[in-house]
């Protein structure tokens, strides 16, 4: 295990690298953090993936290319404002990065503002399809620009009132890019009903052993139909149908960046029969899983290898 300046980070599962936030960079335990990319050196722009345990939220200032995020490509160019969800696979592959990163656990949100589904209620983060990123006006970027710089600066100076001054930074930068997110998205947060933030809450958290809707149901202490009909009104899609695009998010990310066999994802993500685990996956993606794979590996520019003979058998 290494420290790297910015986090704790060592081989995760399937020897895909994981960075943890470390919380005494500083000295005293700090829970926020923010960056210049150009100031730390051998910074973990490197064309390999890793995942973060922790939030993160850059603004490029210069640099072209594109962050891949699990399996979708964000367009980077200066303007850019790209997000991260614990446990997203990234990777990089951009000229000339330079830019602002902030990140964070999420508990730094949550223990100050007693509100543990509030990172839930934003647009832009614990997204399923693929809307990782916003693009700013150059007005808009000098503008996040500057709130960055000011968390830098009480960060550099480190007083007694610190942890506050930064929730209240930290604070007013996700609502100030939500409100960019929701106009350059059409995604506003996700609605305040209690239930649906449960739900999608738990789904998040049980999605690898709980499949069936009435499963949550009984968690939340409604109906099945209830849950649905609240789903449908405010998600837009029915409850069934975010518990399995939850599910299809985390196999695709293995498939992708993993070299575990089919039977073996089927396994981690609840399904007991991979020839059921091969079927549900078509239904949902319209491939088998080693045909995501393969096509997969070769669009994000993985190097496709042989070993995959064992996942083929779940076709």
């Amino acid at each position: 295990m290494h420290e790297s300046g910015r986090c704790w980070y060592f081989s995760g599962m399937d020897g895909i690298r994981r960075f943890d936030f470390s919380r005494r960079k500083y000295g005293p335990e700090l829970l926020v953090d923010v960056i210049d990319i150009g100031d730390v050196p051998n910074y973990v722009f490197w064309d390999e993936p890793y995942w973060l345990s922790y939030y993160d939220i850059t603004l490029v200032t210069e640099g072209t290319g594109r962050l891949w995020l699990d399996d979708a490509a964000q367009p980077v160019c200066p303007g850019s404002v790209l997000f991260t969800t614990p446990g997203q696979v990234r990777r990089w592959q951009v000229d000339g990065l330079r830019g602002l990163a902030l990140f964070f656990p999420g508990e730094f949100i949550a223990a100050f503002f007693s509100d543990p589904l509030f990172l839930h209620r934003l647009g832009y983060f614990h997204q399923m399809d693929g809307r990782h990123s916003v693009q700013l006006s150059q007005r808009e970027a000098a503008e996040l620009a500057s709130k960055l710089d000011t968390m830098r600066g009480e960060i550099a100076t480190l007083r007694p009132d610190t942890d506050h001054v930064l929730r209240a930074g930290l604070y007013e930068v996700l609502m100030w890019v939500s409100r960019r997110y929701a106009q350059r998205a059409g995604a506003a947060a996700v609605p305040g009903n209690a239930t649906i933030l449960g739900f999608v809450d738990l789904v998040e958290r049980e999605y690898a052993s709980l499949h069936r809707v009435g499963d949550y149901a009984d968690r939340l202490a409604v109906t099945s139909g209830h849950l649905t009909e609240l789903c449908k009104r405010r998600l837009g899609r029915t409850a069934g149908a975010v518990i399995r695009g939850r599910v299809v998010v985390e196999a695709r990310r293995r498939l992708l960046h993993t070299q575990a066999t089919a039977a073996r994802i089927a396994a981690d993500i609840g399904f007991q029969d991979p020839a059921y685990f091969s079927r549900f996956f078509r239904r949902e993606t319209g491939a088998s899983p080693s045909e995501f794979r393969s096509a997969g590996r070769a669009a994000y520019g993985y190097d496709v290898k042989p070993a995959e003979t064992a996942a083929s058998s779940a076709r």
